[in-house]
């Protein structure tokens, strides 16, 4: 069996929708971008757990969640349960353990850079969200890379090895941003941007590679 891979955009560019709201209204506030943000983010992911849950209602499949200590994250977890998923959630410090088994996840165990780990949490598991990532303006790319680039990787490979069927992937807006012109109807078509100066958003874009 295979492992069918979806990276879902996050931030103001993930959809048509955004940016059209973007260009009725010139005098949005920041506060108002970073609600209208975090909707399109909710809609993103909601719509994942409804394609998620064609094949998971009935019977209580389980999937495992990367990074569910954090706000998207957690909110995951909160949310696949009323959507017929039993949440395992992935926690490499025993803070994290304790966050995600607060929020109802069966935490487990393992680290990113850790394949063997990411292997046992994935078993019996039919779809993986990886929303984890190391999220820093500028720093070691080096660090980035490791995180970001090689952690996807293990993550994927992980998932092939315990045969889940689904993997989705939170992307990140800033993949496909960087150039000054506007930016209207943004897909995954677009091509995706490694900027030297940006080393989040350039490790993020060679993860979805």
């Amino acid at each position: 069996s295979q492992t069918e891979r979806v990276v879902r955009p996050a931030g103001p560019c993930a959809s048509s929708s955004s940016a059209a709201a973007s260009r009725i209204n010139v005098s949005v506030s920041i506060s108002d971008l970073v609600k209208l943000r975090l909707l399109t983010l909710n809609i993103s992911l909601i719509y994942d757990c409804y394609i998620l849950t064609i094949g998971g209602y009935f019977m209580k499949s389980t999937c495992l969640v990367t990074g569910g200590s954090g706000f998207v994250g957690g909110r995951l977890i909160q949310i696949l349960p009323s959507h017929g998923w039993q949440v395992r959630a992935l926690a490499r410090s025993e803070s994290a353990l304790r966050a995600v088994r607060a929020l109802g996840a069966e935490p487990v165990h393992g680290s990113l850079e850790d394949v063997s780990s990411l292997v046992a949490a994935a078993q019996g598991c039919s779809a993986v969200i990886h929303v984890a990532a190391h999220f820093k303006l500028w720093g070691d790319p080096a660090e980035f890379e490791r995180s970001n680039v090689q952690g996807t990787n293990n993550l994927l490979q992980a998932a092939a090895s315990a045969s889940v069927k689904r993997f989705v992937q939170l992307g990140a807006a800033a993949v496909v941003m960087g150039d000054r012109e506007p930016m209207l109807r943004v897909n995954e078509a677009l091509p995706r941007q490694e900027r030297a100066w940006a080393p989040y958003s350039a490790s993020k874009a060679r993860s979805e590679a």
